[in-house]
C-alpha cells in the first residue's frame, strides 16, 4: 500500500479503502455492505465518465455495482455449500428479477441497430441494472437481526454527507455549471441536479417514515430531523421541477393515510411552506412560459422539452417493438450536447416513458408497467397487509417509501427518469429489502399450548 502511495496517491487511497472495507466484511458483513451503500452517493459523479482520467484508470461507479455482483454470487456460492436459508425477495426480488431477464433482450438489439459502439453502453447499462438487483439480494440475506437493518437505514442517511459538502461548496464558488439564467443549480456529487434532487426528495421521504417509527430513539429522532432539513432544503437548491412535483404529491399522498387531525395539520404545513417558498422559486416555474434571452430559438422549457419527445419519438417509429438497444437514447437523439468531459452525447429522455420507448419500444412499456405496477403493490403488501405494524417494527418507513415510489413512477413520465438514477434506485431497493428482511426473519412468537392454536 505505501509503494501504491507514493507511485500514486489517489490509486493507494483506493487500495487502503478497500482494504479497510474488507477487514469489516470479514468482521461483520452487514456493516461492510452498509459501507458500500453509504459510498455510493458520492461516486455519482463518475457514472457516465470521470472527470479525472489521469487519477482513474477505471470508473469507480461502476467497479462497486461489479463488486456488489461478485458479492452476491460468492454469498449464493457459500450458501448453497453450506446449505443454509437463501432469500431471493419475494415480490419486489420478482418484479426487478423480471425487469433485468427482460432488459437482455437490449443488448442483441442494440447489437443489430447501433453495432459495437451501441453494444458496449448497452452492456454497461445492464451491468448496473444487475448491480441493483445484487444490492437487494445482498441486504435480505445480510439484514438477518435488527442491528444490521439499523446499519443499511444509517448508512443511507449517512450517504448524504458528501453531496450535502459538494453542494456547500459550489454555492460558495458560485459553480454555474448546472446554472440557467445566471442562477446556480446544485448538483452535489451527482451528474445532473436532476437525479441529485430525486434522491434528496427520497431522503426526506424516508426520513418522515423514521420520524413516525421513533427510529433508534430520542437521539434518532434528532439525527433523522436534521436529515430531513438538509434534504429538504437540498431538493429546493436543485431548482428541479420534478424532484419538487413529486415532493408535494408524494407529501399529499402520505397525508392522506394520517388520521384526520394530522391529515388537516399537515396539508396546512404544506400549503403554507409552499406559499412561503413561492416568491424563490418562481423563477424556475416562469421558465416554463416565457422565453430565455441566449437559447437560440427563444423557447421556453415547456416547447423545448416538447420538441426533445417528437424527436425521440421519430426514432421510436423506426423500431417501434423492441427499440434500439440498452442505454441508446444518447446515442440516437437527435438533439445533441456536450459533456463537461468533452465528449458529444444526445440530449437525456427527460421522461422516463419516452427513454423505455425508444431503448425497449412497446415490449418494454408492457414489461416496465408490469414491474413498477408489481413492485409497488408488494411494498403495499409488506407494509399495510394486516398485522404488518408489530411484525415489521418499520410501519411509517414502508408507507412513506410506497408513497414515494408510487408517485414517482406515475410522474416521472412528465419530466424525469426515475430508473436511471443509479444512487435513488440503491436507495429504495436496500430499504425494501430492510422491510423484506423484516418480516422474513422476525422472531416466531411462543409456541401455543395444545388446544389455543
Amino acid at each position: 500500500m505505501g509503494a501504491l502511495a507514493a507511485i500514486n496517491p489517489v490509486l493507494g487511497i483506493a487500495v487502503v479503502v478497500i482494504g479497510i472495507l474488507a477487514g469489516i466484511f470479514i468482521w461483520y458483513p452487514a456493516a461492510g455492505l452498509a459501507a458500500l451503500i453509504a459510498t455510493r452517493s458520492s461516486l455519482d459523479a463518475f457514472q457516465d465518465a470521470t472527470r479525472l482520467q489521469q487519477a482513474f484508470l477505471f470508473n469507480p461507479a461502476s467497479a462497486l455495482g461489479l463488486i456488489l455482483i461478485v458479492m452476491a454470487v460468492v454469498l449464493l456460492g457459500l450458501r448453497l455449500r453450506n446449505r443454509e436459508r437463501i432469500e431471493w425477495g419475494g415480490r419486489p426480488g420478482l418484479a426487478w428479477g423480471g425487469w433485468i431477464v427482460f432488459s437482455a433482450l437490449g443488448l442483441p438489439v442494440a447489437l443489430i441497430q447501433l453495432g459495437s459502439g451501441g453494444l458496449a453502453p448497452a452492456v454497461r447499462e445492464y451491468v448496473r441494472l444487475m448491480s441493483i438487483f445484487a444490492l437487494y439480494f445482498l441486504v435480505i440475506n445480510l439484514a438477518r437481526d435488527p442491528l444490521s437493518r439499523r446499519l443499511m437505514i444509517a448508512a443511507i442517511l449517512l450517504g448524504l454527507i458528501a453531496p450535502t459538502v459538494a453542494s456547500i461548496e459550489q454555492l460558495i464558488t458560485h459553480d454555474y455549471t448546472h446554472g440557467i439564467d445566471g442562477m446556480v443549480r446544485i448538483y452535489g456529487t451527482f451528474v445532473h441536479p436532476g437525479q441529485f434532487g430525486l434522491y434528496s426528495v427520497a431522503i426526506a421521504m424516508l426520513c418522515l417514515g423514521l420520524w413516525e417509527d421513533a427510529w433508534c430513539g430520542k437521539a434518532g429522532r434528532i439525527w433523522v430531523g436534521g436529515v430531513f432539513a438538509v434534504s429538504l432544503t437540498l431538493t429546493i437548491l436543485t431548482a428541479t421541477r420534478a424532484a419538487w412535483g413529486i415532493l408535494l404529491a408524494a407529501l399529499f399522498v402520505r397525508a392522506c393515510m394520517l388520521p384526520r387531525r394530522q391529515r388537516i395539520i399537515t396539508l396546512t404545513i404544506m400549503l403554507l411552506a409552499s406559499a412561503a417558498l413561492a416568491p424563490f422559486v418562481a423563477w424556475r416555474i416562469q421558465d416554463l412560459i416565457e422565453g430565455r434571452e441566449g437559447s437560440p430559438d427563444m423557447t421556453n422549457s415547456f416547447i423545448w422539452r416538447l420538441l426533445n419527445f417528437r424527436m425521440l419519438l421519430g426514432v421510436f417509429a423506426e423500431s417501434p417493438v423492441v427499440g434500439h438497444g440498452l442505454r441508446a437514447t444518447g446515442i440516437v437523439n437527435p438533439v445533441r450536447t456536450e459533456t463537461s468531459e468533452g465528449y458529444e452525447r444526445g440530449f437525456a429522455a427527460h421522461s422516463e416513458l419516452i427513454r423505455v420507448l425508444v431503448e425497449q419500444g412497446i415490449l418494454g412499456i408492457v414489461v416496465y408497467v408490469a414491474m413498477a405496477i408489481l413492485l409497488v403493490s408488494s411494498i403495499r403488501q409488506l407494509t399495510f397487509g394486516r398485522g404488518r405494524e408489530d411484525a415489521l417494527g418499520h410501519h411509517g418507513l414502508g408507507r412513506s417509501v410506497w408513497a414515494f415510489l408510487a408517485t414517482s413512477f406515475v410522474l416521472a413520465p412528465l419530466g424525469a427518469e426515475l430508473l436511471s438514477g443509479t444512487v435513488l434506485m440503491y436507495v429504495i431497493l436496500t430499504v425494501i429489502g430492510v422491510l423484506y428482511a423484516s418480516r422474513a426473519y422476525q422472531s416466531p412468537g411462543p409456541t401455543p399450548a395444545r388446544g389455543e392454536r
